[in-house]
């Protein structure tokens, strides 16, 4: 992208009333005496562009000031009219009543800021690249980090067979399979990892050197003795109690058969007793029951006798044959239909009486026959032939055994060589565990070896990449070279960035160097970044050693003169 300032209107800007300024697509000096407003030129580009001031400041004076420096009611407008890739377009700002902004394109107004904002952002893309490209003394000025992260997206980190390739060029020999884990891994992430894997194997190793002392802590008092002597001495004293261990089976076995024939006569002779005193209560039950059943029988007989005899009593002999509503005699045939009715049910009552009366005397004599009866004799001949028989089997029973008993010493010796032999078997593991983690050890060490063989591999590998970083970044320069690694001792790259100009660093440089190297620079970005645009230089008066000639593109450059008008001319 080319872009060229081809005019400049000015109207109530600071101390311009109104100017208008052409601009050659070469060189172009703003002269007049210091203070005459040289600067302004600059700050009217700025702010058309992008509503700041040279400076970067969006509050400043930018309305007219009276004489006792008051502002005046003016109205600031700036038109720019620039070329962009052969297109001239003209952008228009202009501030009313001292705040409301309208801005326009073309001549014609923009409905919003942002509408013109974006527009100059295709030509700059931001205020930081716009002052980038035309300030040589912007990128010089920048944090160090944003200069490195901008510029060395010319540099990409060389590819890791380059390095090696390299490496093999400078007559290194590496001390590990490096190119083959490269293969798999970035340089970085290699290391990372085989840091990371060192510091396993550290942990490993401190480990097993701690489980190492604790096993030579424990078999520093470890004692030996004959095992074969203390192994068969075991075997015959195991023998003898095994021996022994068989007849107490066996006793027992048979003590139990006894027990349980024993249980077994009990439990019949005590079935067979519960059944005969069972049945001798149901008997006595059964004669129990019948002589309650006729006692029951007289009680209900003699309680409806004597309720029967209450009734007749209470039906009286004579029947009333007043009328209960008006006291007067009922009538005859009414009369004496009552007294045929009373007659009727005195009949009745007294023949249900003597029934009641033979159903008592019927009662009792059932109960003097119950009591008269005897209690049925039972037979248990059966039951106990059975129980004389189970008693006799019993008494035949053999006796117990005697229990054998294991003598407590032999056990207490028994124990005694198991321990030992145990103590021994203990200590052999001990041993070929001890031996393991040695060998472990070992192993670890080779590994932790072969990290270190990598480690230094990559620290070359660090080392001569970052030679070749260096090495294409400042062949890119003719007057300045940039330092943007710093080499450590093991070899790891630090990310800087420094700009230098025989060998001094550049906030060392007097202003005249520090413009060359600025400009060194800003040309070298411009072309990487495919933009010509307009330089800006204020106080130009400085640089007059500087050789403004071989610049690429537009110069604007204010220089303090004894000019007594603002004006802009091609030499000087």
């Amino acid at each position: 992208m080319k872009v060229v300032f081809n005019e400049l209107r000015v109207k109530n800007f600071r101390q311009i009333a109104e100017r208008e300024f052409n601009f050659s697509e070469q060189t172009n000096y703003i002269v007049a005496q210091n203070g005459a407003g040289k600067t302004n030129i600059f700050h009217a580009i700025t702010w058309c562009l992008f509503g700041k001031d040279f400076t970067d400041r969006t509050r400043f004076e930018i309305v007219p000031l009276n004489p006792d420096n008051t502002p005046t009611k003016l109205e600031p407008d700036v038109t720019l009219t620039l070329t962009v890739d052969g297109a001239q377009h003209e952008l228009r700002r202009e501030l009313k009543g001292g705040k409301v902004t309208q801005v326009y394109i073309d001549d014609a107004p923009c409905a919003t800021v942002k509408e013109y904002d974006d527009f100059v952002a295709k030509i700059f893309s931001t205020q930081d690249r716009f002052k980038m490209y035309t300030n040589p003394l912007f990128f010089p000025e920048m944090h160090w980090k944003e200069q490195r992260e901008l510029f060395m997206q010319f540099f990409p980190l060389p590819k890791d067979q380059e390095v090696l390739e390299y490496l093999q060029k400078k007559s290194v020999t590496l001390r590990s399979d490096l190119a083959k884990r490269l293969e798999s891994l970035s340089p970085e992430k290699l290391q990372d990892k085989v840091k990371l894997d060192q510091t396993k194997i550290e942990d490993d190793r401190a480990r097993i050197r701690s489980q190492i002392a604790l096993l030579d802590d424990m078999l520093e008092d470890a004692h030996t003795f004959d095992e074969s002597e203390a192994k068969a001495e075991l075997e015959l004293l195991r023998s003898k109690v095994s021996g022994i261990q068989a007849q107490i089976s066996e006793a027992s076995q048979s003590n139990a058969e006894i027990a349980n024939r024993h249980l077994e006569h009990t439990r019949i002779i005590t079935d067979l007793e519960a059944k005969i005193a069972r049945e001798t209560e149901e008997a006595k039950s059964r004669y129990q029951d019948k002589i309650y059943q006729a006692e029951l029988a007289i009680k209900q007989a003699t309680s409806e006798r004597d309720q029967l005899a209450d009734y007749y009593v209470a039906l009286g002999y004579a029947v009333d044959t007043i009328c209960p509503t008006c006291g007067q005699d009922l009538p005859p045939e009414r009369a004496q239909e009552l007294r045929e009715k009373h007659a009727t049910e005195r009949m009745e009552v007294a023949k249900r009486g003597e029934a009641a009366a033979k159903k008592l005397a019927k009662a009792r004599l059932g109960l003097i026959t119950v009591k008269a009866e005897k209690i049925e004799p039972l037979s248990f001949d059966e039951y106990r032939a059975k129980i004389l028989a189970a008693k006799k089997e019993d008494n035949e029973l053999p006796k117990p055994v005697d229990i054998p008993i294991i003598d407590q010493q032999v056990l207490e010796r028994i124990d005694e060589l198991s321990k030992n032999l145990a103590h021994s078997e203990d200590i052999k593991d001990k041993q070929d565990r001890r031996k393991k983690l040695q060998k472990e050890e070992r192993d670890l060490n080779r590994e932790f070896e072969a990290c270190e063989s990598v480690l230094l591999d990559l620290s070359d590998f660090f080392f001569y990449r970052s030679e070749m970083v260096v090495k294409a970044v400042n062949s890119s320069f003719e007057n300045i070279s940039v330092k943007v690694l710093e080499i450590r001792k093991n070899g790891e790259p630090k990310e800087t960035f420094e700009i230098l100009k025989g060998g001094v660093p550049y906030s060392e440089l007097n202003t005249a160097g520090q413009l060359e190297a600025g400009l060194e620079l800003s040309n070298f970005l411009k072309e990487n970044l495919n933009i010509v645009c307009p330089v800006l230089i204020d106080n130009g008066e400085r640089y007059t050693d500087v050789d403004l000639s071989k610049l690429d593109g537009q110069l604007i450059c204010a220089v303090a003169t004894k000019a007594q008008s603002l004006e802009i001319v091609n030499k000087l």
